[in-house]
């Protein structure tokens, strides 16, 4: 979905959630996150939820 918005002036960087228990017990159930400026969107969303959360934070 995040290759499908077109939108170079993104940058995504992907984090493993089995790196810290921290990120494990937090994400495990709602995994794929998208983070920005400290809010979140958690799975499930669509391309449409993305582009809302984007132009938001």
């Amino acid at each position: 979905m995040l290759k499908n918005l077109g939108n170079e002036l993104v940058e995504f960087e992907e984090k493993d959630i089995y790196s810290t228990r921290e990120l494990h017990t937090k994400y495990w159930d709602k995994i794929p996150v998208l983070l920005k400026n400290n809010h979140e969107l958690l799975w499930p969303f669509d391309t449409n939820d993305i582009q809302k959360f984007n132009s938001i934070y």
